[in-house]
């Protein structure tokens, strides 16, 4: 995203936004879309364990396992701790692409557009 709104950013900070605020609007960006991706992710994935704890879709064999069906339990717990690592690994992953925005030169990036 960074790359493709450079000559967007060079005219933002021309006209005065510090480089705080245009790191600070790719961090915002970067936490609403892990925000939404997490919260999708946790949807389908609880979706699916409720699916799959009534409808048995994953049979085992009967010689090996004491159980016929793959048992599923979805913990509240679990998709907390998932979630919360999920939004910190994405803004941990937005942290470079932000600071490189707000490295921009707006005169290096506009000279060549």
């Amino acid at each position: 995203m960074v790359m493709e709104k450079t000559r967007d950013i060079a005219v933002m900070m021309s006209f005065g936004v510090e480089p705080a605020q245009i790191r600070r609007i790719f961090l915002l960006q970067g936490f609403l879309i892990s925000l939404v991706g997490t919260f999708l992710g946790l949807a389908v994935g609880y979706l699916a364990a409720w699916a799959g704890a009534h409808y048995h879709f994953i049979h085992l064999p009967a010689d090996v396992y004491s159980i016929d069906t793959l048992p599923f339990a979805p913990r509240l717990v679990d998709g907390l701790i998932v979630a919360a690592v999920s939004i910190g690994i994405s803004l941990l992953a937005t942290l470079y692409p932000s600071s490189a925005a707000a490295r921009i030169l707006p005169a290096e990036a506009l000279r060549y557009e």
